[in-house]
Parts: C-alpha cells; sequence; structure tokens
C-alpha cells in the first residue's frame, strides 16, 4: 500500500514536472527560434554538466555565473544560452543583458533583444537566428552544418 501510494506521489511530481517545463514560452518573435529554443532546452536539461561546460568555454563565464543564471536568476538553459549570445552580438555585458532580461521577462526575448538593440530583420538578429539554430542542431545526425553533398547527384557515381 505505502509503495502504490510512493509511485503515485512520484508519478504527479513528474508529471508536474514534466508539464511546467514544456510549457516554456520564449516569445522571440520567430517561430524558427522558439522551436530551436525548445531544442536547445530538451538537450542541455538532459546533460546540464556538458552545456554548462559549453558555455563557459564559448562566452568566457565562469561556472558561478552560469550557476546563479540557472539556480539565481531562474534562467532557463536555453535562456542562459541566448543571453549570452545576444551579449556576445551587442557587445553589451551580462550584467546589462539580465538588468533588461528581469525588467521584461514576462514580456518575452523578442522585447528582450529589441531593447538590447537587435531589430528584427537586422544583421544582428539573422546573426541571433542562426547561432540559435546552429546550437539547436549542433551533434545531431544530418545537422553537422557542413555538407558533404557536390551538386545535383549528391555525390553518387553513374554506373558506366
Amino acid at each position: 500500500m505505502k509503495m502504490t501510494k510512493l509511485l503515485i506521489a512520484a508519478f504527479a511530481i513528474l508529471s508536474i514536472t514534466i508539464n511546467c517545463t514544456s510549457a516554456q514560452e520564449f516569445k522571440s518573435g520567430s517561430i524558427e527560434i522558439d522551436a530551436n529554443l525548445k531544442n536547445i532546452d530538451v538537450s542541455a536539461k538532459a546533460d546540464f554538466g556538458n552545456f554548462k561546460s559549453e558555455m563557459i568555454s564559448e562566452y568566457n563565464v565562469s561556472d558561478k555565473e552560469v550557476d546563479n543564471l540557472y539556480f539565481g536568476v531562474k534562467m532557463s538553459p536555453a535562456e542562459i544560452f541566448f543571453a549570452l549570445e545576444i551579449g556576445r552580438i551587442t557587445g553589451k555585458s551580462l550584467d546589462n543583458v539580465i538588468r533588461v532580461y528581469k525588467a521584461n521577462r514576462n514580456q518575452g526575448w523578442g522585447v528582450i533583444a529589441k531593447n538590447l538593440g537587435i531589430k528584427p530583420g537586422s544583421k544582428e538578429f539573422h546573426a541571433l537566428k542562426g547561432q540559435t539554430k546552429a546550437k539547436a542542431t549542433k551533434g545531431k545526425k544530418g545537422h553537422s552544418g557542413k555538407s558533404n553533398r557536390k551538386g545535383k547527384g549528391n555525390g553518387k557515381k553513374k554506373n558506366q
């Protein structure tokens, strides 16, 4: 009987956790960016240690800074990536990006990016979109970013 109650409680907690994490809305203003951010979140949550190491090495931030964003500011992994990437593209400090994030988090990343100088359709916007796609597809089969194809024949030799 105790085991049944324990299993039911565990299932309820798991269901709530899954619903809360899948309900993350980024509101970037781009369906493609939002989908890529969701993919980043899923893979980062599956291996947060690796994600954290990548953020530390790619953006020259400390372990403590990433932990503060995740545990203190309560940002999702995708939001951490996005904040760091916006800072890199705009040249703004992480503190500045986080200040704007805290003031506008309910309005979404589209408003946050715009307030930090990234206008829709601008070269900075396209750079952000490209980096988000690259991060979301990194390591996925068929999405290495490089093509081995040589043209219409897809590299296949014709029978002679």
